[in-house]
């Protein structure tokens, strides 16, 4: 692998990619970034950036980003947004027009520069700037608003604003991207591009699709954005030349960008290789779909491993070292919180987007099961995450879940759950607890950074886990590959099957057979650094994605 790295980077590569995605997970001081999507595209960048691959980033600025979770003056969650400023991100002076309602909308592109957090460039597109009215500034305000308008208008930015601003760099982009359905505007600015220039719809389609491909990311319904044609036609998302008709044929109506993704793409893929089996069946139906296959999700470990951990190589080593990194997070918490853990109990730690398919509540199912597992210190548990701050039911089970610590020992909730929290969760705890319904969850990351710190993975069979799953070697399964009728059964199997394997197996093993504790962490490390490592991941990208055809093909629609 070292070896092929090596050679990688002495490479002029072909072809020269353009990525386009809605939030990036770069640092902690960017809060430019939700949950998952963004850190799996973060640690993208990271991976290019490293290979020294020929790609640039395409995303919003937004002025707030994501919202601050905090515990109120009630002792409830709140949700907070900070104006932020980066001092270390440059105005390119570029600046484009957009149409936005109607109306045009300036949209400036600003760089952050590869060196700074060793990615490959980055421009991020604002429209909070002078030459914009105060609704056109407040596009970028804020990710991911709920308000149907302001998305859409989001999206034009994204895909339209990230076309011209491609195009004014004077980039030759042989790939565009599209990582979600966010920025499948891009791929009718491209048509609109090529009608102008004397192709018809239909052959203007075929040429631009042969340098779209698509990453599509969540098999939750809600997680496939679609709009009212006439909603989109009245925000100026279809370019005038295209006739609702010929939209239709892209997207239908509503207007679903996932279909849309896949129709104005030559190749798309899940994110996982049970997630490729669930995606191409989810979206049989749609005609004129491009094939979908499977590159699974991975993390950059500079991102997330502790550098000690890294060159450990015994299982004395890595159970010596996990033992401070306990510490270390045990005093974080008692900072942070004001709770004090034990350094020597088992931490398991729950720590995710808060969504009612990942179920951050089958553990504590039974209160009487768990409550007597934590008084008597055969376990600790850390909860953390963040729901979308318009989620009424995420905030109201994450409220249960600060109620919960008042008559639960040993158990906190951490509210602020970012880049830096996550790194600490990751090398602190000993198990990392992953309950999503099968098949639901496409991928995951979280796991993956956690095993690179000799952390278990106790997960569901779902997503990446049934890649990387060894059995009696790096970790543990709840439940199996079956899926019974109906939700209650799945939840209740699920649970009993998680708990007689804590009970029964993960608990003795922590506290009876170190050696055999130790060499599992090893296999886990080992596992997660080869298997789901962002430079593998990135490379499939490239192989399987981006040069898997031929330059003089054209696919025709």
């Amino acid at each position: 692998m070292k070896t092929l790295m090596k050679d990688l980077q002495k490479t002029t590569f072909k072809p020269n990619v353009a990525y386009f995605c809605m939030e990036y997970g770069i640092d902690h001081s960017m809060r430019i970034y939700a949950g998952g999507l963004g850190i799996l595209a973060g640690d993208y960048l990271k991976a290019a950036g490293k290979l020294k691959l020929p790609m640039v980033a395409i995303g919003l600025l937004y002025q707030y980003g994501y919202y601050d979770q905090i515990i109120g003056a009630n002792g409830q969650v709140a949700v907070q947004f900070t104006q932020r400023a980066y001092n270390f991100i440059k105005d390119t002076g570029i600046r484009v027009d957009v149409i936005v309602n109607g109306y045009k909308v300036v949209v400036g592109a600003f760089k952050l520069e590869a060196g700074i957090f060793n990615t490959c460039p980055v421009y991020l597109l604002s429209t909070n700037l002078p030459e914009n009215d105060y609704l056109s500034r407040c596009i970028t305000k804020s990710l991911y608003e709920s308000n149907q308008a302001t998305r859409l208008a989001q999206e034009i930015v994204l895909g339209i604003g990230g076309v011209k601003v491609l195009k004014k760099l004077g980039l030759d982009i042989d790939v565009y991207h599209f990582n979600e359905g966010h920025a499948v505007l891009a791929g009718l600015e491209l048509v609109r591009e090529e009608m102008e220039n004397g192709l018809d719809f239909h052959d203007a389609w075929s040429k631009i699709r042969n340098k779209i491909v698509f990453t599509t990311h969540t098999p939750i319904k809600a997680g496939n954005e679609e709009h009212a044609l006439t909603s989109m036609r009245i925000m100026s998302c279809i370019p005038d030349i295209i006739s609702n008709e010929q939209a239709k044929e892209i997207g239908g109506d509503p207007f679903n960008m996932t279909v849309a993704g896949l129709r104005l793409s030559r190749m798309a893929n899940a994110v996982s290789q049970l997630h490729a089996d669930t995606a191409n069946k989810m979206w049989e139906w749609v005609e004129g779909r491009c094939p979908i296959t499977g590159i699974t999700n991975a993390v950059m470990p500079e991102s997330w491993q502790d550098s000690e951990f890294k060159t450990i190589t015994t299982a004395e080593e890595a159970i010596k070292r996990k033992n401070h990194l306990r510490s270390e997070l045990v005093e974080y918490i008692r900072e942070q919180m004001g709770i004090l853990l034990d350094k020597d109990v088992l931490t398991i730690c729950w720590a995710r987007r808060f969504a009612d398919y990942k179920r951050p509540w089958l553990i504590l199912k039974d209160m009487e099961r768990i409550k007597t597992l934590l008084k008597n210190k055969k376990i600790q548990l850390i909860i953390a995450g963040k729901p979308h701050p318009d989620a009424k039911d995420g905030h109201e089970l994450f409220n249960d879940f600060l109620e919960y610590m008042k008559e639960l020992p040993n158990f906190v909730v951490l509210p602020g759950y970012e880049i830096s929290l996550s790194r600490i969760l990751k090398q602190g705890s000993d198990i990392w607890l992953n309950t999503p319904r099968r098949p639901l969850e496409a991928s995951g990351t979280s796991g993956m950074g956690a095993g690179m710190n000799g952390t278990l993975h106790f997960s569901t069979f779902d997503g990446w886990w049934v890649e990387g799953y060894i059995p009696n070697q790096n970790g543990w399964v709840i439940g199996d590959d079956k899926v019974p009728a109906t939700i209650k059964e799945q939840d209740e199997k699920d649970y009993l099957s998680m708990m007689e394997t804590l009970e029964n197996e993960i608990i003795p093993m922590f506290y009876e057979n170190k050696e055999e504790w130790g060499r599992r962490m090893l296999m886990a490390k080992r596992t997660c650094e080869i298997q789901f490592c962002s430079e593998r991941m990135i490379l499939d990208y490239y192989a399987r994605l981006y040069t898997s055809y031929s330059d003089n093909e054209i696919i025709h629609v």
